[in-house]
């Protein structure tokens, strides 16, 4: 129509229609893990003006100890990370949701599966929370963070790890009195023996008694759940800013 001149009006622009706001994906938070196995998880989920706050304290190997949901402003969750830092010497780091998200799920599974008691509904809290299904396995995002192999080829990492125990998330890490007092009883017995001993012999007793102690205190499980929670020691060192710390843990 326009080479026959025939006048056209341009088309008008068209106006974009409004954008649909993407969904604000959850929060991870994370603690680390005390020397009972112990450790606080967060999921955060804003929402309009607010945000839904899932918190979980679970138990490595135990499983789920307590969960439940509350509503709370972004000021007040600030709030509360600081009273956990100043009262308690507790430190939530932020973490992968889908990672928090799954060790929340697999303690409540180990806790089914010892028939443990807990505190709080966690499938219902879960779908006030969550839609998709929790992840079924992850692994600990220190061993994508730090190379787990050039790790255990460089020896200076393990040689040094007993450095590890200035920290003081480490000062719940020692057995308590009662557990190792049969073997404080057995090398006071050894060392007072009215039998002669010579110190060669003494030493082969005393070493005989640490080393059934080790065994006993690391027998399969524990040595599981010591290695899994110091992966995820390792992250919250890195996570903290102490590189050296978190690749010591990862070696041990």
């Amino acid at each position: 129509l326009g080479q026959r001149g025939v006048t056209i009006p341009p088309p008008a622009a068209l106006t974009p229609g409004p954008s649909l706001p993407l969904a604000t994906p959850p929060e991870g938070y994370l603690s680390c893990v005390d020397g009972h196995g112990d450790q606080l998880i967060w999921l955060v989920k804003p929402r309009s003006g607010s945000l839904l706050h899932l918190f979980a304290v679970i138990n490595d190997p135990h499983g789920l100890r307590e969960v439940d949901l509350n509503v709370v402003t972004r000021k007040h969750l600030k709030g509360i990370r600081a009273e956990l830092a100043a009262k308690h010497d507790l430190q939530m780091v932020e973490a992968d949701w889908r990672y928090c998200d799954f060790l929340i799920h697999r303690a409540f599974q180990w806790a089914r599966s010892r028939n443990a008691p807990m505190k709080g509904d966690y499938k219902a809290t879960r779908d006030r929370l969550l839609r998709e299904p929790p992840p079924a396995d992850m692994a600990s995002p220190i061993l994508s963070a730090l190379d787990p192999e050039a790790i255990k080829r460089d020896e200076q990492w393990l040689a040094r790890s007993d450095n590890l125990l200035d920290e003081p998330e480490f000062r719940t890490w020692f057995p308590d009195e009662e557990s190792v007092r049969p073997y404080l009883e057995e090398l006071n017995e050894i060392k007072d023996s009215p039998l002669v001993l010579s110190e060669a012999q003494k030493k082969e007793r005393f070493q005989a008694c640490v080393d059934r102690a080790v065994v006993e205190f690391f027998d399969r499980e524990q040595r599981q759940s010591y290695a899994r929670r110091l992966q995820l020691v390792a992250y919250f060192f890195r996570a903290t800013g102490r590189d050296d710390q978190a690749r010591q843990a990862l070696s041990v």
